[in-house]
């Protein structure tokens, strides 16, 4: 869906979940856009390297895992203040 504007893919989104919700289904996302999957789903794969790093409730993961917003080229990373960081690795 990455190559649709926004309106497209939320209305695009909507169908599919209503088609898994009619049909009893499990609808699978890929995205790297997290927030894009926030609303809609309730369980999520983190994937690193081709292999599962997390798997879980969407809430948990993201409460372990720091959000960083803000231009690229800006002096360090911004994280929500919702979220704690992640302590590096």
């Amino acid at each position: 869906m990455a190559g649709l504007d926004p309106l497209a893919r939320h209305e695009v989104t909507g169908v599919l979940m209503g088609l898994a919700a009619e049909e009893g289904t499990t609808l699978v996302m890929s995205s790297h856009l997290v927030p894009e999957l926030e609303g809609v789903c309730d369980h999520l794969v983190l994937l690193r390297d081709g292999r599962v790093r997390r798997d879980g409730g969407i809430d948990p993961l993201l409460d372990t895992h720091a959000v960083v917003t803000g231009p690229a080229d800006a002096a360090g990373p911004a994280t929500a203040p919702d979220r704690p960081q992640e302590a590096a690795a």
